[in-house]
C-alpha cells in the first residue's frame, strides 16, 4: 500500500502538473491570438501601405494629366495667337500690295503712293465712259480704305 501523504503529493502534484498544463495552454492560446493579432496587424498595415502607395499614384497621374492638359492648352492658344498674327500680318499685306508697296514700307510711303495713284484713278478724270469711271471709282474706294487701315496699323504701333 502507497502512503497517503505520497498518495497526496502525487494528487498535488497531478494538480500542479493540470495547472501548468493549462497555463502552458492559456499561454500558447495567447501567444496564438498576439500571433494572429501581429498577423493582422501587420496585414492591415501592409493594405494601409499599398492603398496610400496606390492613392499617391492616383495623385501624381492626375498632377501629371492636370499639367498634360495645361501644356496642351497654353500650345494651342500660342497657335491661335500665332495664326491670329499671321492672318493680320496677311491682311495688312494686301493693303500694301494695294499701293504696290512692299510690308516693310512706312507711313510716308504709303501716303506718297496714295496721293499718286487716287489721282490716277479720281473718278473726275474718267468721266467719259460709265464703265471706266466706275472701275476708278470703286478703285478710289478701295485706295482709301486701304489708306486709313494703315493709317491705324500705324499709329497702333
Amino acid at each position: 500500500m502507497i502512503p497517503f501523504a505520497i498518495l497526496v503529493g502525487i494528487d498535488e502534484n497531478k494538480k500542479v502538473s493540470q495547472k501548468s498544463d493549462a497555463e502552458a495552454l492559456l499561454n500558447a492560446k495567447e501567444e496564438r491570438v498576439q500571433r494572429l493579432t501581429s498577423e493582422e496587424i501587420r496585414s492591415r498595415d501592409e493594405e494601409q501601405v499599398s492603398r496610400r502607395a496606390e492613392e499617391e499614384q492616383t495623385r501624381q497621374e492626375q498632377a501629371r494629366r492636370r499639367a498634360d492638359e495645361e501644356l496642351t492648352r497654353q500650345r494651342a492658344e500660342k497657335a491661335k495667337l500665332r495664326y491670329e498674327k499671321e492672318q493680320a500680318r496677311k491682311d495688312m499685306q494686301r493693303y500694301f500690295n494695294i499701293f504696290e508697296l512692299p510690308y516693310s514700307a512706312t507711313f510716308d510711303d504709303v501716303k506718297k503712293k496714295h496721293r499718286i495713284m487716287i489721282k490716277l484713278y479720281h473718278p473726275d478724270k474718267h468721266s467719259s465712259d460709265d464703265n471706266v469711271k466706275a472701275y476708278a471709282n470703286n478703285k478710289a474706294q478701295e485706295l482709301n480704305n486701304a489708306l486709313n487701315t494703315l493709317k491705324q496699323h500705324f499709329h497702333e504701333k
